[in-house]
């Protein structure tokens, strides 16, 4: 009968120690949640009337707006349209700027760009537009 409390005893106090380290694994793991977010200061730019064939340049600020690091990458609507990314990842609360160079040598009239935007912020993809109207000599 004392064998059979002893290894009773003993089972119970393997059993609480084990679930006792459990417990204390759990809390040492890191739950990150958090993620980076994207806030531009404004999503649309006119560059007004410009002459065809004039380089116009213009750029976009923006804030990392979440508690991870931001990574952006970006591409014009069309071969005249280039942005320029930073290739740092932005740290949360920090801001940057992303600019954008148009060359107007084969546009005319009104003028409708957009420069797409990929990130890894929680809000997805962004979309910035670029209007004006390119002037030509006739």
């Amino acid at each position: 009968m004392r064998k059979y409390i002893s290894i009773l005893l003993s089972g119970t106090l393997l059993f609480s120690a084990c679930g006792g380290t459990e417990t204390a694994a759990t809390d040492m793991v890191s739950t990150t949640t958090g993620s980076a977010d994207i806030a531009f200061e404004t999503d649309v730019y006119d560059f007004g009337k410009v002459k065809q064939g004039e380089e116009v340049r213009h750029v976009f600020k923006f804030k990392n707006t979440g508690d991870q690091p931001l990574v952006v990458e970006a591409q014009g609507s069309c071969g005249c349209t280039v942005p320029e990314v930073p290739k740092d990842p932005i740290a949360p609360g920090a801001t940057a700027e992303l600019g954008v160079k148009i060359d107007t040598s084969h546009k005319r009239g009104q003028t409708k760009l957009t420069v797409s935007v990929k990130s890894n912020a929680k809000s997805g993809r962004k979309e910035l537009k670029i209007i004006g109207e390119v002037l030509t000599e006739e």
